[in-house]
């Protein structure tokens, strides 16, 4: 019965690129919170005003889910949902696979009819603090209405992101994207190589650190030594600046190993790209560049949010509103 519930919710979560008419009654609506129902719709609905707006398709999508119970109290159930979701981006005749590994928290109930249903869905990567808080505490000291007001919370925040989709537009298409000649020393193709092999499934030479505080720059320091950045005694598995975000940032910029480039830059394919954190207030995240392609379009890997060349323009400015680029000399 569970293993059944999960797989339609998941169906809806993935619905991202399928209109829904908001006025016909979905039968997912069922199943959970009225509050969440809204949440997860108002968040599908932008998602396809937004692929709409940037003329961006994806084909053969497809999903695998997997859960773990993490605590029962009474009717309720906490559970990490973690979604697989792959789709093909259809570029020049060439078909690059796209996929992404997202983890979720949820809380469901057992209703007076032994029916499920979902109060809360919490992701992960687009409110950490949020999803830690709620991994962390107890079900017994979890209320009703603090749901009530999270998920409310996320349907106001996902309305203003359709209300200001066109500032989100302008803000996304500062960039033009083309892939530029380059005479680096950095071989741009193995780094890519690398960044797809193991964006998915890491590399079981190194360490992951996926449990403990996040194996993204991790993985980012990885692929830029498989594309010929040297070892040093102070950027090494697993130094500071060997795993931390800023800290490779540091050591990259000061060591005239490459360069920030300015805002209104286009992306380059073999690019450090690091995500600024409005929860967090500073850079928390980082992925790296593998595909540039048309309509300002980039592609990029990474961990902890695994993600194989997965579009940027899901992730900035819609989740994280800042970003900046690195590249290699």
């Amino acid at each position: 019965m569970l293993s059944d519930y999960l797989y339609n919710l998941c169906r809806f979560i993935t619905s991202n690129f399928q209109h829904i008419n908001t006025k016909n009654i979905s039968p997912f609506s069922s199943f959970m919170d009225f509050n969440l129902y809204e949440n997860i719709l108002t968040k599908n609905n932008f998602n396809y005003i937004w692929m709409e707006k940037l003329h961006h398709k994806h084909t053969n999508s497809t999903f695998k889910y997997k859960y773990e119970i993490l605590e029962q109290h009474y009717d309720l159930l906490k559970i990490k949902l973690t979604i697989s979701n792959s789709f093909l981006i259809n570029f020049n005749d060439k078909s690059i696979k796209s996929s992404s590994i997202d983890e979720y928290l949820l809380i469901i109930e057992y209703t007076k009819s032994s029916l499920l249903n979902a109060l809360i869905l919490i992701s992960r990567e687009e409110n950490e603090l949020n999803y830690d808080n709620y991994l962390n505490k107890n079900l017994s000291s979890v209320s009703n209405l603090d749901l009530r007001i999270l998920t409310y919370d996320n349907i106001t925040l996902w309305n203003g992101k359709i209300k200001n989709i066109n500032e989100l537009y302008d803000c996304f298409i500062n960039k033009s994207s083309y892939n530029r000649f380059s005479t680096s020393k950095f071989n741009i193709n193995n780094a890519c190589k690398y960044a797809e092999k193991y964006a998915l499934t890491p590399n079981d030479n190194y360490r992951n650190f996926n449990d403990s505080g996040g194996d993204c720059t991790n993985f980012i320091s990885q692929i830029i030594h498989a594309g010929g950045i040297p070892l040093t005694n102070t950027w090494k598995p697993y130094t500071s600046s060997w795993i931390r975000v800023n800290e490779l940032y540091k050591y990259i910029t000061k060591n005239n190993i490459g360069k920030k480039l300015p805002d209104d830059s286009p992306y380059i394919k073999g690019s450090i790209i690091q995500f600024y954190t409005p929860q967090k207030g500073y850079y928390f995240h980082s992925g790296f560049i593998t595909y540039v392609l048309p309509f300002n379009q980039a592609l990029y890997c990474c961990h902890s949010y695994n993600k194989l060349n997965y579009p940027l323009s899901e992730i900035y400015p819609v989740i994280y509103p800042v970003i900046r680029c690195i590249t290699l000399n």
